[in-house]
């Protein structure tokens, strides 16, 4: 007892030194009985040996007269007395192990509930950002249908009208010079291979965006990554605590173990409000985006007609003429407007990483914060017991 458990104190004292003092007091104690023990019994064995040595002994025993003799009662008692003693210490050092074991239990109890509601927040925070994810996919293809199904419908029509009358258009002596280019112009912008590429960048603009999403801070594995790495060292405190078997152990533990707990949560709400405002700013690009489409409809939805009107008239080349400049400038208005959503689409995006980026590290030192401060809390409960400030 005074050196055998070395190893094991050196173990023990990792959670203070509550343990190993308790221990060390009860040791004391038992070594104080165990010496007395030995003495008692020391003597008690003198004694059986004198009388088995004296003489008149019959073959092979001790006669009763030498056991008397030799063997006094005062000896039987003093052992029996030092065995009592004995006993009466050793539960202590039992209580002491069985206390420890028992917080043990309890600490295993909550280091399960832990993980498990660790596994259940980090579910949610993943399907969160995977919410996330399909509502910017779901934008991009909001704003991409209609430049399918509503601009190119429109122009079509626009091309058909001006198909019925291009055999008078190409007589006027001035429409190859003055509206074909401006035609020309929006036909690179409208066609299929002019929407065909305006959908390719806008569908490129947002998978980049997700694409960059999972490699940032925001990404899933990132949460899930701060989650269990940020509130680690504030369960290994809880935890220490409470098996350390101090005055307070109890009373700390349970105070400070249920907001450990709750952090998981009021982590994720962070987090996931992080993801919910960027979501409703995503629907709002797809609604100006939405408006820039159709202004783009709007300025060429009535092509047709009006360029059929120039074919209709007896001398058309004046009207050619005086439209050209007209339509030489709406074509530059359109490929104005499909460069300014690519090109807002891809700040937008980029400016919104920055942003959800910055709300989910803004969580995460909210995080460390937290758990900092109920570490911090924890010891000074330790040391100091209730607060009663």
């Amino acid at each position: 007892m005074q050196s055998g458990f070395t190893a094991q104190f050196t173990t023990l004292q990792k959670q203070g030194n509550f343990i190993t003092n308790q221990l060390s007091d009860s040791f004391k104690s038992i070594q104080t009985r165990l010496s007395l023990f030995s003495a008692a019994l020391d003597r008690l064995k003198a004694g059986v040996t004198a009388a088995r040595d004296a003489p008149g002994n019959p073959p092979n025993g001790i006669s009763q007269e030498n056991l008397n003799r030799y063997v006094t009662s005062k000896m039987t008692f003093d052992l029996q007395d030092a065995l009592s003693r004995l006993s009466a210490d050793v539960p202590l050092v039992e209580y002491i192990v069985e206390e420890t074991q028992r917080k043990l239990s309890i600490a295993d109890v909550f280091l399960g509930d832990m993980r498990n509601e660790a596994v259940i927040v980090v579910g949610d925070a993943t399907n969160a950002k995977e919410r996330f994810g399909s509502d910017v996919t779901t934008v991009s293809t909001n704003i991409v249908t209609p430049l399918n199904e509503r601009v190119t419908p429109v122009y079509n029509e626009q091309l058909q009208t001006i198909a019925a009358v291009q055999s008078v258009l190409q007589a006027i002596t001035t429409y190859t010079d003055d509206l074909k280019p401006a035609l020309d112009r929006l036909a690179e912008q409208l066609n299929e291979a002019g929407i065909t590429a305006l959908v390719t960048n806008v569908e490129n603009a947002f998978t980049k965006y997700n694409n960059d999403l999972d490699e940032s801070i925001a990404s899933s594995t990132s949460v899930e990554k701060f989650f269990i790495e940020e509130t680690c060292g504030g369960l290994v405190t809880v935890i220490d605590a409470l098996v350390a078997n101090s005055p307070y152990s109890n009373f700390c533990f349970s105070k400070f173990s249920p907001r450990l707990f709750t952090q998981y949560a009021l982590s994720f709400y962070t987090v996931s409000e992080c993801y919910d405002i960027e979501t409703e700013r995503m629907y709002k690009l797809q609604d100006l985006i939405t408006l820039i489409i159709g202004m783009i409809i709007y300025d060429v939805e009535d092509l047709g007609d009006a360029i059929s009107t120039c074919a209709l008239l007896t001398n058309g080349a004046s009207c050619v003429t005086m439209v050209g400049p007209y339509y030489e400038k709406l074509a530059t208005t359109v490929e104005e407007k499909e460069d300014y959503m690519v090109n807002f689409i891809q700040s937008e995006t980029k400016f919104s990483l920055q942003r959800i980026s910055a709300c989910i590290n803004a969580a995460k030192y909210s995080t460390v914060t937290s758990v900092a401060a109920i570490v911090s809390n924890l010891n000074t409960c330790s040391l100091n017991g209730p607060s009663t400030a």
